[in-house]
């Protein structure tokens, strides 16, 4: 069984596959890069993504939501520890680079990067996931920093036994390991109960 489902997402791996979304035009091409022995990576490419960091980072958890590989579709694959959406700006050059497969084009990550979802298996309990968000923040400062600078935060994390465990002091409420007063963890959470 397990075989026939690294055999499926091997055979994904120049799989193309465009989706709209109707709301607001927003455009994925989504690029199966393929797997090996324990990771699963996709590339996104996404036109006409507003310029709102938390609005494109809401698209970014709503297509992992509904398009991206599912916990349920990597249980069922237990060899994948690892999977991330790495998402971009459609533009031509990344659309020549990641589709065309043309790498003499240069792109210019520090505009067109938009940020990742990597789904991390833990390790004492491989029944239980680590979902975390990296965005892209804009071109650092420091020179010495090569990049976009980028922030992650969790959206999901059961690798620690206390996660869900929350503490009150003064009407304030901790969440051990995720901050479940963040806007986009609270939005992750509302499309995570509609599917319950």
């Amino acid at each position: 069984m397990r075989s026939i489902n690294l055999m499926k997402l091997i055979l994904s791996y120049t799989t193309i596959l465009t989706f709209t979304a109707c709301d607001n035009n927003v455009e994925f091409t989504r690029i199966i890069v393929g797997t090996d022995s324990c990771s699963y990576m996709e590339r996104v490419l996404v036109k006409n993504i507003p310029r709102n960091n938390v609005i494109q980072s809401k698209i970014m958890i709503s297509y992992f939501d509904s398009i991206g590989l599912s916990i349920n579709n990597l249980v069922e694959s237990p060899e994948i520890k690892y999977y991330h959406i790495f998402f971009y700006k459609s533009t031509d050059e990344t659309r020549r680079y990641f589709i065309d497969k043309n790498f003499s084009v240069a792109y210019d990550g520090n505009e067109t990067y938009l940020g990742s979802i990597g789904v991390l298996r833990c390790k004492r309990d491989s029944t239980k996931w680590k979902i975390e968000i990296s965005r892209n923040l804009g071109t650092a400062e420091n020179y010495d920093i090569q990049g976009p600078q980028t922030e992650e935060q969790y959206l999901q994390n059961e690798c620690d036994s206390i996660w869900y465990r929350h503490d009150k002091h003064d009407n304030l409420v901790t969440y051990y390991g995720v901050d479940k007063n963040n806007e986009l963890v609270k939005y992750y959470m509302e499309l995570k109960n509609k599917k319950l």
